[in-house]
């Protein structure tokens, strides 16, 4: 069982390494106000997310039949919880692979928050120039047309 664990784990770890690269991608993607490129970014992210949503799904049920423990239990279930339930070599690469996923949330978190500004920063800059163009009391050049 521990090594279904580890493969569950794994599996999630390589989806969160991808959403930060995703995460990167769409931050330039942001500053250089590409919109076709933005669009594929989100369009893969949501693809990833729903893979992970499916990995995360099997691990608690993995978690529920090998502790015995309800759904929500499984979900709550913290990896240093786990950790009494391994030992040796098992242990030391539970513990590894507990601060890896730690570090990519953290990361991810960091780079989706700043996605967020940027974003937000962008729209406001296009609600501006909408405003400044429909009040019509603005001209472009000194032409009635």
């Amino acid at each position: 069982m521990n090594a279904n664990i580890f493969a569950y784990l794994k599996h999630e770890q390589q989806l969160l390494e991808e959403m930060v690269v995703l995460a990167g991608k769409q931050q330039r993607a942001l500053i250089n106000f590409d919109t076709k490129i933005l669009k594929e970014i989100v369009s893969y992210q949501e693809v990833v997310a729903a893979s992970l949503k499916k990995a995360e799904d099997s691990r608690v049920k993995m978690l529920m039949s090998w502790l015995a423990i309800s759904a929500q239990d499984a979900r709550k279930l913290k990896l240093s919880a786990l950790e009494e339930h391994f030992k040796n070599e098992e242990l030391k690469e539970l513990k590894k692979l507990r601060l890896r996923l730690k570090s990519l949330m953290n990361e991810l978190n960091s780079l989706n928050s700043l996605n967020r500004v940027l974003n937000n920063r962008a729209k406001n800059s296009i609600n501006n120039m909408m405003s400044h163009f429909a009040l019509g009391r603005n001209f472009l050049c000194n032409v009635k047309v």
